[in-house]
This record gives structure tokens, C-alpha cells and sequence, in this order.
């Protein structure tokens, strides 16, 4: 039987609940098989000055206003529904200094990393290379894309890559094979699109493992997480040196309480594997530690679960320190080459309904900005890169 590892999915204000399931076992939450997302909540609704209701994913509904609907002016659309989706001759974000972030929500979105951008839809981009679907998309620092996808010609989903402008992309075959099995782990990617990491079952249930290219191939597998004291090694991040891999590391392959975050080496023999902090290593203790991201001077940003849900830092083996206490439901940051932490708020007061929105923020905490609000964004990951 073949196991999906699905990330986490909060409701509106009660976002610690996991979502998690295998394919084909009944179990009491929300199920999703293939390259399906955990389930969600009803769809916000929001209607029109020319009376239209449609959902949070732009789908048109005839239910009236007072039945959920929430009346906004006809030029906010853009504003509440995450912005309209493209064009065909739309552009896609350009890769500069101010960076762009990968978000789910409605397909995959790409947006710039700048207060007033508009998001751009990937798979309408990608349908233009190659015909088919991305199940989980990862974007490394220098701007390259990694998804397990049907494209390609890939009956079930496989590996593949993406330039920076989304033109063009490969099949990845390690060792000329295809790989399967990837345990429902989003890869990572670095490198300028030679460094793959990915998920597998190898000496434990959820394993890691490397792929390079060079000279036009890619070569076999290398298993990264033999020397893990855990069960379940996922939700990678690559360092933009290409040098180390970040990820989640627990008991619970669905990344439930008492996940810690861990660290190796990407060389040949995978070594200097550690645990970077756990639940206990916070104050007072808590629930998850999760979601990790390495900024430019080597320290990791991550999610703390400890008095509330909060975006933290930790530098080497020192304690771990706020980013910003004020925020707090802030979850899975990523971290921009420029230094900036973009995450999954909450808790803004002009969000009554809890649905997570993309924030985006100084490496300090300071100058916040909105970027996307009024849409649930499906809480995968993200996506950071140039």
C-alpha cells in the first residue's frame, strides 16, 4: 500500500489540526489520494456590485448575498479574491532582487514579493511546456521550480524541473529512472535547478534523498537520512549554497505533535545529521516545531508552536529567538533571498473569517505588508526565491 504524507491544514482561528490520511483507509478526517489537496472548509463567498456570488477560487455561485455572500465594490475584486487570474500574454514575475513567492491556492500561484503584485497562475504557464497536473511544487532559492507531476508524459506522478521563467523543464530521472514512491514529501531544489532533493522509503518510512546533474544526466539517488533518529523525514529545504538540507523530522509521518526540525550536509557521505531544535527546546515546551527555512547568514527561521503558533529564529545551538511576538497564528515561513520571512497569517483584523494570508516581513520583524488577503491559501508550504 502506497502512503500519502499530507501537510498540515488549519481551520479558520483553530489551525492545529492535522490533516491526515492513507488512500483507501477510512479514517475520521479529510481524505486525499494522488495529487489530491487535504479537505477545506466551505468556500468563502463574495458578491458583486452587478450582484454575482462567487467562491474564494473564482467559481461563479447564485446563492444570495445574505445566505454568505459579502458584498464588496467592483474594483476591491482584486483585492479580496487574491487577484484575477492572468492573461494569456499575462508575464510571469520576473526574477529580480525583490524576489517572488510559490503558494497554493486554486492551482499553484507565483506572485512578487512587493506590496500591490498581482499573483500569476504556474499551471497555466506550465500547460504551454508540457500538458498536465503539479501535485507539489517547491521553488529553490535562485528562482528554479521542482514538482511532482503528471507533465511530461508521466502516467503516474514523477519528478521534473523548471527554469526560473517557467519556458522550460525536464523530466528528472536519477540514475535514468524515474522516481516513484516519494512518500508524499514536496521536493526541494538548488543549484540553478543540478540539486534535487526528494522523498522515498529507504531505511526508514520517510526518507530523503539527493540528485545532481551533471554532464546533461542525473545521477542516482543518494540517500541523505540514514543517520536520522527518526521515523519520518520530510518538507526539505535546500540552503542557497547548495550545501545543507533543512527539514521536519518526527515520529508522525503527518508532521503532528512532537515534530522536530533536523539538518544534514549534502555531500557524498550525507554527514553532520542533527536535530536543530524540538518541541522541548522552546519555552516551556510545546507542540511542533516545523516549516524550517535557511536565511543568508545560516540561521534557520521556522514555525514554533510554544505559547501560540509564531514565526521564530535560531542561529547554530543558541536559543531560539521571536522574529516579531506580535504575530501571532503565523505560520510556515519562508525566507526570500534578500533576507526577507514570508508566512501564513491568521490573525489580521481584517480577516474575521481566520483564513490564512500571505505576509510578508523584515528579517527583523518590522515593515510588514500584505500581499495576498481574503483567500484561504492551502497551508503546503511556500515557495522563496528570486
Amino acid at each position: 500500500m502506497t502512503s500519502l504524507q499530507l501537510s498540515r491544514f488549519r481551520g479558520p482561528r483553530t489551525r492545529g489540526a492535522l490533516v491526515a490520511a492513507m488512500c483507501g483507509v477510512a479514517v475520521p478526517l479529510f481524505v486525499a489520494c494522488s495529487s489530491d489537496e487535504p479537505g477545506s472548509p466551505p468556500p468563502v463567498t463574495r458578491t458583486l456590485e452587478d450582484g454575482a456570488v462567487v467562491t474564494d477560487d473564482g467559481a461563479v455561485v447564485t446563492q444570495p448575498a445574505e445566505d454568505g455572500g459579502v458584498v464588496v465594490p467592483a474594483d476591491d475584486a482584486a483585492a479580496v479574491d487574491g487577484g484575477p487570474k492572468p492573461p494569456g500574454d499575462a508575464q510571469v514575475p520576473p526574477v529580480s532582487g525583490t524576489g517572488r513567492i510559490l503558494y497554493r491556492y486554486a492551482g499553484y500561484k507565483l506572485i512578487e514579493a512587493r506590496a500591490g503584485a498581482a499573483p500569476f497562475d504556474v499551471g497555466s504557464k506550465l500547460a504551454t511546456v508540457s500538458p498536465g497536473s503539479d501535485s507539489r511544487m517547491n521553488m529553490g532559492a535562485d528562482g528554479s521550480f521542482v514538482s511532482e507531476t503528471t507533465r511530461f508524459g508521466c502516467s503516474t506522478p514523477c519528478l521534473a524541473i523548471f527554469s526560473p521563467t517557467l519556458s522550460s523543464g525536464e523530466k528528472v530521472l536519477p540514475g535514468g529512472a524515474a522516481v516513484r514512491d516519494m512518500r508524499g514529501v514536496t521536493p526541494a531544489v538548488a543549484g540553478g535547478g543540478t540539486i534535487i532533493v526528494h522523498g522515498g522509503r529507504g531505511t526508514h518510512n520517510t526518507d530523503l534523498y539527493v540528485t545532481r546533474k551533471a554532464g546533461g544526466a542525473w545521477s542516482a539517488s543518494t540517500l541523505l537520512t540514514a543517520a536520522s533518529t527518526f521515523a519520518n523525514n520530510f518538507k526539505p529545504q535546500i540552503s542557497p549554497d547548495g550545501l545543507k538540507v533543512v527539514f521536519d523530522c518526527g515520529s508522525d509521518p503527518y508532521g503532528s505533535s512532537g515534530t522536530s526540525i533536523c539538518e544534514v550536509n549534502l555531500d557524498a557521505g550525507a554527514t553532520g545529521f542533527r536535530k536543530v531544535i524540538g518541541p522541548e527546546g522552546g519555552p516551556g515546551g510545546g507542540r511542533n516545531t516545523h516549516s524550517p527555512s535557511y536565511d543568508r547568514d545560516g540561521s534557520i527561521v521556522f514555525e514554533g508552536e510554544w505559547t501560540r503558533e509564531q514565526v521564530w529564529r535560531i542561529r547554530g545551538t543558541g536559543a531560539p529567538t521571536r522574529v516579531n511576538g506580535t504575530y501571532g497564528n503565523d505560520n510556515t515561513p519562508c525566507l526570500l533571498p534578500n533576507g526577507k520571512v514570508a508566512s501564513l497569517w491568521l490573525d489580521r483584523s481584517g480577516n474575521p473569517s481566520g483564513v490564512h494570508e500571505l505576509k510578508l516581513m523584515n528579517g527583523d520583524g518590522s515593515g510588514m505588508v500584505m500581499l495576498v488577503t481574503g483567500v484561504d491559501i492551502i497551508d503546503t508550504g511556500l515557495g522563496c526565491g528570486n
